[in-house]
This record gives C-alpha cells, sequence and structure tokens, in this order.
C-alpha cells in the first residue's frame, strides 16, 4: 500500500488531498496501530481487511491498485485462517500430550521389566 501511496505521491500534484492517498495512508494508520497494540487476529481482519476490501470493492475496485489490494487482503484472510487452524490443532496436542505422555511411559515401565526378567 505504501507503493501505491507513492505511485500517486509522484504522479499527483496536490496528492494530500486525493482520496485513494488518503485511504492507502489512514489504511496504513489502521494497520499500524493494530500491530503496535499487538491485536489478535480476528481484529486484523475485522479492523483491517475487511474495511480495506469494502473500500476497495465500493470505491476503487477499478483503480490501479484495485486488484492487487483485494488479492493482497485474499491471501492475507487465507494465511489468518491457517494461524488460526494451526493455533488450534497445536493447543489440541499439548492439551493430549499428558495423556500421551503418561502412555509412552507405562509401554516403557512394561518394556523394561520384561528385559529385566
Amino acid at each position: 500500500m505504501s507503493d501505491m501511496g507513492l505511485e500517486i505521491k509522484r504522479t499527483v500534484a496536490d496528492y494530500k488531498k486525493d482520496s485513494r492517498y488518503i485511504f492507502l495512508e489512514e489504511s496504513i494508520m489502521k494497520y499500524r496501530t493494530l500491530a503496535d497494540s499487538h491485536a489478535k487476529i480476528a481484529d486484523y481482519d475485522k479492523k483491517f481487511l475487511e474495511p480495506v476490501l469494502h473500500e476497495i470493492i465500493n470505491k476503487y475496485q477499478l483503480e490501479f491498485f484495485g486488484s492487487r489490494i483485494m488479492d493482497m487482503c485474499k491471501k492475507a484472510r487465507v494465511l489468518l485462517n491457517d494461524i488460526v487452524v494451526d493455533s488450534i490443532d497445536t493447543a489440541d496436542s499439548i492439551l493430549s500430550s499428558p495423556h500421551r505422555l503418561e502412555d509412552s511411559k507405562n509401554y516403557l515401565i512394561k518394556i523394561s521389566k520384561k528385559m529385566g526378567q
């Protein structure tokens, strides 16, 4: 988004009044605020990606940056979803670890008793 804003800055004399430039800069600042506050994954989707996509679709879809931003948002949403799924799987695995460790311990005790006979 920064590169897209720079492109407008290079080509538009009064770029600070350009609605495209304002949109890009405000979006970047929303992202920075989320990153600086260590936002949750759901917040990135709800407070950044969703509003950006909505604005692009309603106002900037045909701009030079429209399809690129929509594609980046789509990829980001897929990655965020993958992170959530992986986190849930990891948490489930960690929760089941004590049971698995106990089973492994019991198996090793059983084997060592057989070998000691």
